[in-house]
Protein backbone atom coordinates (compact mmCIF):
# COMPACT_ATOMS: atom_id res chain seq x y z
CA UNK A 1 0.00 0.00 0.00
CA UNK A 2 0.84 3.44 0.59
CA UNK A 3 1.86 6.87 -1.98
CA UNK A 4 4.13 5.03 -3.46
CA UNK A 5 2.03 2.15 -5.08
CA UNK A 6 -0.67 4.12 -5.33
CA UNK A 7 1.54 6.70 -7.96
CA UNK A 8 2.84 3.49 -9.72
CA UNK A 9 -0.68 2.55 -10.32
CA UNK A 10 -1.84 5.70 -11.45
CA UNK A 11 1.51 5.93 -13.81
CA UNK A 12 0.59 2.43 -15.20
CA UNK A 13 -2.87 2.93 -16.08
CA UNK A 14 -2.48 6.40 -17.27
CA UNK A 15 1.23 6.40 -18.97
CA UNK A 16 1.73 9.67 -17.29
CA UNK A 17 4.66 9.94 -15.42
CA UNK A 18 3.89 11.55 -11.51
CA UNK A 19 6.11 13.37 -9.84
CA UNK A 20 4.03 15.06 -7.63
CA UNK A 21 0.81 14.27 -5.86
CA UNK A 22 -2.02 16.37 -4.03
CA UNK A 23 -4.42 15.24 -1.06
CA UNK A 24 -7.75 16.73 -1.26
CA UNK A 25 -11.27 16.94 0.22
CA UNK A 26 -14.36 16.22 -1.73
CA UNK A 27 -14.53 20.77 -2.14
CA UNK A 28 -10.86 20.59 -3.72
CA UNK A 29 -11.95 17.56 -6.07
CA UNK A 30 -14.59 20.04 -7.42
CA UNK A 31 -12.17 22.23 -8.08
CA UNK A 32 -10.06 20.77 -9.68
CA UNK A 33 -12.21 19.07 -12.15
CA UNK A 34 -13.71 22.26 -12.78
CA UNK A 35 -10.16 23.81 -13.12
CA UNK A 36 -10.01 21.16 -16.16
CA UNK A 37 -12.87 22.17 -18.00
CA UNK A 38 -14.75 19.30 -16.80
CA UNK A 39 -14.50 15.40 -17.83
CA UNK A 40 -16.14 13.84 -21.25
CA UNK A 41 -16.75 10.36 -20.55
CA UNK A 42 -19.47 7.76 -20.81
CA UNK A 43 -21.13 6.60 -17.56
CA UNK A 44 -21.70 3.01 -18.03
CA UNK A 45 -25.02 2.85 -16.34
CA UNK A 46 -27.94 4.75 -14.60
CA UNK A 47 -26.50 5.87 -11.02
CA UNK A 48 -29.26 6.67 -9.06
CA UNK A 49 -29.07 7.74 -4.90
CA UNK A 50 -29.74 9.68 -2.17
CA UNK A 51 -29.04 10.41 1.06
CA UNK A 52 -30.47 13.02 2.74
CA UNK A 53 -28.16 12.86 5.73
CA UNK A 54 -25.08 13.68 4.03
CA UNK A 55 -27.20 16.09 1.87
CA UNK A 56 -26.24 13.79 -1.28
CA UNK A 57 -28.57 13.07 -3.99
CA UNK A 58 -26.98 11.61 -7.24
CA UNK A 59 -29.10 10.95 -10.51
CA UNK A 60 -26.55 10.66 -13.21
CA UNK A 61 -28.11 9.17 -17.02
CA UNK A 62 -26.15 6.36 -18.93
CA UNK A 63 -23.87 7.61 -21.81
CA UNK A 64 -21.78 9.84 -22.73
CA UNK A 65 -22.03 13.29 -21.42
CA UNK A 66 -19.59 16.23 -19.63
CA UNK A 67 -18.95 16.06 -16.08
CA UNK A 68 -18.52 18.98 -14.30
CA UNK A 69 -16.74 18.84 -10.40
CA UNK A 70 -19.85 18.32 -8.89
CA UNK A 71 -21.53 15.31 -11.34
CA UNK A 72 -17.70 13.89 -11.19
CA UNK A 73 -17.31 13.87 -7.78
CA UNK A 74 -21.07 12.03 -7.73
CA UNK A 75 -19.72 9.61 -10.45
CA UNK A 76 -16.23 8.61 -8.40
CA UNK A 77 -18.74 8.75 -5.04
CA UNK A 78 -21.27 6.14 -6.33
CA UNK A 79 -21.22 2.46 -4.64
CA UNK A 80 -25.01 1.62 -4.32
CA UNK A 81 -26.45 0.25 -6.90
CA UNK A 82 -23.37 -1.86 -8.56
CA UNK A 83 -24.01 -5.58 -8.10
CA UNK A 84 -20.41 -5.88 -6.87
CA UNK A 85 -20.66 -3.07 -4.31
CA UNK A 86 -17.31 -1.13 -3.65
CA UNK A 87 -15.60 -3.17 -6.40
CA UNK A 88 -17.66 -1.61 -9.10
CA UNK A 89 -17.31 1.75 -7.43
CA UNK A 90 -13.42 0.80 -7.51
CA UNK A 91 -13.51 -0.19 -11.58
CA UNK A 92 -16.07 3.15 -11.98
CA UNK A 93 -13.14 5.52 -10.63
CA UNK A 94 -10.68 3.60 -12.79
CA UNK A 95 -13.03 4.59 -15.86
CA UNK A 96 -13.04 7.98 -14.14
CA UNK A 97 -9.36 8.66 -14.30
CA UNK A 98 -8.66 7.24 -17.80
CA UNK A 99 -11.48 9.55 -19.49
CA UNK A 100 -9.54 12.16 -17.33
CA UNK A 101 -5.81 11.25 -18.33
CA UNK A 102 -6.66 12.13 -22.37
CA UNK A 103 -6.91 16.04 -20.54
CA UNK A 104 -3.84 17.70 -22.65
CA UNK A 105 -3.29 20.13 -20.11
CA UNK A 106 -3.05 18.27 -17.06
CA UNK A 107 0.11 18.76 -16.49
CA UNK A 108 -0.08 22.81 -17.10
CA UNK A 109 -2.64 22.62 -14.38
CA UNK A 110 -1.23 25.10 -11.63
CA UNK A 111 -2.04 25.83 -7.60
CA UNK A 112 -1.73 28.64 -5.60
CA UNK A 113 -2.49 29.49 -2.21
Amino acid sequence: GGIENTIKEVQMLTSLPIDRYVVTNFDGFEHVIDALGGIDMNVPEDLSYQDTQQDLYINLPAGQQHLDGKTALHFVRFRYGYASGDIGRVGAQQLFFKASSTIQYLTQLYFYQ
